[in-house]
């Protein structure tokens, strides 16, 4: 069985979702020149305007998930891609739901 579905939309709705697509797949462009650039933990949290220890903290709880390191006392770091893209708000509501 095949189901079509018909949405209908004014012209103006239409450009907004088709400008919203276009701009996810700029957004996705430009982290993606980012992917090989390395930054330490502490850099994290100054683009997020965060705490050193709250990186750590969603760290050790799985939150977010650093690069592998070589030995225990390198650095932790992350693919700026990625941090470019996190959001500390949505990772704080995780961390209340799994800590109540």
């Amino acid at each position: 069985m095949q189901i079509n579905q018909i949405i209908q939309m004014t012209q103006s709705d239409l450009e907004t979702v088709v400008s919203g697509l276009l701009s996810e797949k700029a957004k996705a462009e430009v982290y993606e020149r980012y992917y090989s650039v390395l930054i330490p933990a502490s850099w994290v949290a100054k683009i997020h305007g965060i705490s050193y220890q709250t990186v750590f903290r969603y760290i050790q709880r799985g939150l977010i998930t650093p690069e592998e390191r070589n030995s225990r006392d390198e650095h932790y770091l992350f693919r700026l891609s990625d941090v470019l893209k996190m959001d500390f708000k949505l990772l704080q509501k995780q961390l209340r739901r799994n800590t109540i």
